[in-house]
């Protein structure tokens, strides 16, 4: 998962109406260490049309604060430029992961890739 630097780099994505998975984290955050590779791979095998972008909120406040992100971690899922999926902190992953799987069968339905 690439680093986001830029609130201008992440709105790009939202622009093109790219799939955009943002992954809030902390550097001294123990869950979003142990939470980020497992919800990297388990993204990254099963939607690969999904761009995943970590964002590091404590050295990017103003894309957490254009997001409202209080808390690390929070992951935040758009699609065609529109929220359709947050969760923070002590996700499951194979709920998350059955809910993102929704979304995005019915985004490859609607021809939106």
């Amino acid at each position: 998962m690439e680093l986001a630097t830029s609130l201008s780099e992440i709105e790009g994505y939202l622009t093109r109406k790219q799939p955009l998975l943002l992954y809030f984290s902390s550097e001294k955050c123990g869950v979003c260490q142990v939470l980020k590779p497992k919800v990297t791979e388990e993204v990254s095998s099963r939607f690969p049309k999904i761009v995943l972008r970590e964002v590091l909120a404590g050295a990017h406040p103003e894309i957490a604060g254009k997001f409202t992100v209080f808390t690390a971690s929070t992951i935040i899922v758009f699609f065609d430029g529109k929220e359709y999926l947050r969760e923070s902190r002590n996700l499951s992953v194979p709920r998350f992961i059955e809910q993102l799987h929704r979304i995005y069968s019915l985004w490859e339905a609607n021809g939106s890739n």
